[in-house]
Order: C-alpha cells, then structure tokens, then sequence
C-alpha cells in the first residue's frame, strides 16, 4: 500500500484517521460504554520525532485517558527533560495498492499529547510508524510518497 501527500511550506502533512485503540475499544464495548468517533488529522511527517504526537484537543474528541508519562528532550528542553502525557491511539494511513484503495492500520500505538495550536497541525507522524514504511522525498516533485 502506498500514499502520497504535498510538501507544503510547513512540510510533508498527511491526512489520517486517529480512533479509539483497539484494546480500550475492546474494554468500552465489554462495558456497554460509548466509543468516540474517529477524527481526520493532519499530521506533519517528522523523521526526527521519535514518537507520533497529537494534538490535546484530539485527544479529548476521542475521550482518551492517559496510560502514563514519559520525559520528553526537545532543542528547547535541553538537558532538563519535560514530562508529557502518553495515550493509546489507532491510527488509519489511506492509501493505495494492488486492489485499489487500502489502508495500513495501527491498532495500538501509544502516542504524546501535545499542543499544537499554534502550528496549523494536528500533530506528528513520528519514527515509530515511519520505520514500518519506505519513504521518498522529492522536492523538486514537492511530494512523498510512504510505502507499507
């Protein structure tokens, strides 16, 4: 399965579906309780992310708990980690393939809740969804191409 997304002046942004994982959907359903809808999200492909990030106020659509906490080192941080947030996700990649229109789903992926508010995202794709693709960057095109 293959998808392609612009590289903007911001950088490559990818639409995806984020949804409730699929182990709290397991427990919600078990429990006779509501499970959020899924939300579109633009998200910035970012190979120096070492996790996929998600804005705060997705996180509360998909009424999402924390599972723990996690220090965070940024260029900002410096050596002083910040503490940040951890949540269990789905996430959908649409795309492409053989058979016409696919999608590479992630059932459980721990994710950080962050604030992009002032950036125009929705969050980061991050290097461990990245790892499980092949990726091309073509300026000159001002596309990219992921490959799962």
């Amino acid at each position: 399965m293959h998808t392609t997304c612009l590289i903007t002046p911001a950088g490559p942004l990818l639409q995806v579906t984020v949804l409730v994982s699929q182990a709290r959907q397991q427990a919600l359903s078990a429990a006779n309780k509501t499970i959020a809808a899924p939300v579109t999200a633009t998200l910035l492909v970012d190979t120096g992310a070492t996790c996929t990030n998600l804005d705060l106020a997705l996180v509360k659509k998909l009424e999402l708990d924390p599972t723990g906490s996690v220090p965070v080192h940024t260029p900002s941080t410096g050596a002083t980690p910040v503490f940040q947030q951890l949540y269990d996700i789905g996430l959908v990649v649409h795309g492409q393939g053989p058979t016409g229109s696919q999608v590479h789903y992630v059932p459980n992926l721990p994710i950080l809740g962050s604030d992009f508010s002032a950036q125009g995202i929705d969050g980061l794709i991050g290097r461990d969804v990245l790892r499980h693709c092949r990726m091309s960057y073509s300026g000159p095109d001002g596309l990219l191409l992921l490959s799962f």
